[in-house]
């Protein structure tokens, strides 16, 4: 009986922690979101953003250099947290939800999407966002979508940070090679998590394989990865590569993958966001 007591309460433990690393992340989105509303968009990117968080503009950048160049302006962005994802060793988040972009605050809004974003825990306990972007969709497809906070459980196999983040890339570089030979859908088939996430301008995200792969079945053919860098989680289940993709026939683009360990490394959002016609 003792030892089953002990049990519960370790388990009580583990999920209150894994909980409350989820929770915490989604607050400090939303706090973020809250200087944007008070201060205007300018000072709180310059606020939560890392030295060194990546952005597409439209290639892969540093935000904070972005944001230091930018005055202030009247635009108001808002946003919330809807799907929130940490790692096991709760210093590593995805957060993504829907944006709304006005010309004044209080203004209609005058542009809808989905922003992705990346953070991480500082040792001091602070959290920073070290990638974010997003992409945008008309009016007609937007929509409320429930909120989901969760940490991952499952623990990569028992290797250091780099041995991680080789199988991570090795992940990468198959679902590469699947899109090059088969096309896009069946990359995401093979490789996608059964929650993979799939963002591309002018639609509503694709949540679940099937909804993914049909989705980048209509956008894409051909195209040619190179990646430009990778970060992984100190528990080795969760992680990113961003980068270039080029196609022949269509524009190129930045682009950005997360990936999760489950029984193997799964595709868990993956983002396309093509340049940008000067």
């Amino acid at each position: 009986m003792r030892t089953f007591i002990i049990l519960c309460t370790f388990c009580f433990s583990l999920q209150a922690q894994q909980h409350t690393s989820a929770h915490e992340l989604a607050r400090h989105e939303r706090a973020f979101a809250a200087a944007a509303d008070s201060a205007g968009i300018r000072s709180s990117f310059l606020a939560f953003l890392d030295e060194h968080c990546i952005m597409f503009n439209p290639h892969p950048l540093n935000g904070m250099e972005l944001y230091r160049n930018r005055p202030e302006s009247k635009a108001h962005l808002s946003w919330y947290p809807a799907f929130v994802e940490v790692a096991s060793s709760g210093e590593m988040g995805l957060s993504t939800g829907p944006w709304q972009y006005r010309a004044a605050k209080g203004d209609t809004p005058a542009a809808y999407g989905y922003y992705i974003s990346v953070w991480k825990r500082r040792q001091d306990g602070v959290w920073k966002v070290v990638f974010d972007n997003g992409i945008g969709y008309p009016k007609n497809v937007h929509r409320q979508e429930p909120e989901t906070f969760r940490m991952i459980t499952q623990q990569s196999p028992s290797a250091g940070p780099l041995q991680t983040s080789h199988g991570m890339m090795d992940a990468e570089r198959a679902f590469r090679k699947e899109w090059s030979k088969n096309g896009a859908a069946a990359a995401v088939e093979r490789f996608g998590d059964s929650d993979v996430r799939v963002y591309r301008n002018d639609a509503f995200p694709a949540v679940e394989r099937k909804n993914a792969a049909a989705l980048v079945r209509q956008k894409e053919s051909g195209m040619t990865f190179t990646a430009s860098d990778s970060v992984i989680a100190a528990s080795g289940d969760l992680g990113y590569v961003y980068g270039i993709a080029v196609s022949p026939v269509k524009d190129s683009a930045s682009y950005v993958r997360v990936w999760r360990y489950r029984s193997g490394w799964k595709l868990a959002a993956d983002v396309l966001d093509p340049f940008r016609k000067q």
